[in-house]
Formats: structure tokens, sequence, C-alpha cells
């Protein structure tokens, strides 16, 4: 969705936490969160875990890369804190300036 917003000059908010590094990922009208320098597993570059959390695969190596800081609540899917620290309002503030223009 990305790739396609920017082909046809459409604004896109880019959700990124801290597992890639935020130049890889920008685009013109993209407007980037991120929480890069905010935690210590992505205080100066990104973290590059492959997964929050272990999966029912246990022969997958992709088990051996897991989030430092997974946040488990009741009733959701566990996500890294790096993503969870992004807030809705701060979601809801850039599309309310993309639509003001």
């Amino acid at each position: 969705l990305q790739h396609l917003c920017a082909a046809f000059e459409k604004p896109y908010i880019g959700l990124l936490g801290g597992r890639e590094p935020t130049t890889w990922t920008q685009y013109p009208l993209q407007h980037t969160l991120h929480t890069m320098g905010m935690i210590d597993c992505c205080a100066t570059r990104s973290c590059w875990k492959s997964r929050v959390v272990k999966s029912a695969d246990l022969n997958d190596d992709k088990n051996l890369s897991t989030c430092k800081y997974p946040v488990l609540s009741a009733g959701s899917l566990p996500v890294a804190k790096c993503m969870a620290m992004i807030t809705p309002n701060e979601v809801i503030n850039i599309v309310r300036r993309i639509f003001s223009n």
C-alpha cells in the first residue's frame, strides 16, 4: 500500500516502530511515525527482529529473533513495545492535518 500511494502521489501514514530504518521507507507524501531512539533496543539502530513472540513452529529460525519488549494484553495479539508506543491520537492528528488542506 505504501508503494502504491507513492506511485499515485497519495498521502500515506507509515507506522514503523523501531524494526526498520526510517530512511528506507520514506516517500514525499508519507508521514512516518516511529520510535527510533526511544527505547534501548532501537536506541541507535533498528532492531530487525523477525517476530514479536515465538510461533508454534519450533523449527523456524525466526523464533530465535524475537522482540525484547513484547506488549501482551488480554484478548489481543502481542505487539512490539515500539509499535504500542505509537498512539491512535498521533495518527488521528496526521489524518486531520492531511484533510484540512
